[in-house]
C-alpha cells in the first residue's frame, strides 16, 4: 500500500518492495492518504483492507465461545496450559507455562 501523495516514503520504494517479493501479492494505490494513515477513515479502510486479504491466506481457528453471565471468567484450555478469557465483550488467551 502506498499513497501518491506521501511525503515521507515515494512510491519507487513501494515499487522495489513489490517486485522483490513472491506471490501472493497485492499492490494499493490509497490516494489521499498520508505515510501514517493519520485520518481515521484511511487507517480503518487500510486495516480491512489488509485483514480481508490476508484471510484469504489463513487458517484462523475459531475460539470456542464461554457462555457465561460473569463479566470476567476464566477458562483453562484442553492442552492445559492456554487460558481462553473473557472480560466483557473481549477475548484473550492466556499461555500459561508447564
Amino acid at each position: 500500500m502506498h499513497s501518491p501523495q506521501d511525503k515521507t516514503v515515494e512510491v519507487s520504494n513501494a515499487e522495489d518492495l513489490y517486485r522483490s517479493v513472491r506471490h501472493p501479492k497485492s499492490f494499493v494505490s490509497l490516494d489521499g492518504a498520508d505515510h501514517l494513515l493519520t485520518n481515521k477513515d484511511d487507517s480503518i479502510y487500510a486495516g480491512n483492507l489488509i485483514a480481508s486479504w490476508a484471510s484469504r491466506y489463513l487458517k484462523i481457528p475459531e475460539d470456542e465461545e464461554l457462555p457465561t453471565d460473569y463479566e470476567v471468567v476464566a477458562n483453562l484450555g484442553k492442552e492445559g496450559f492456554t487460558t481462553q478469557m473473557r472480560a466483557g465483550r473481549h477475548y484473550f488467551i492466556a499461555d500459561e507455562p508447564v
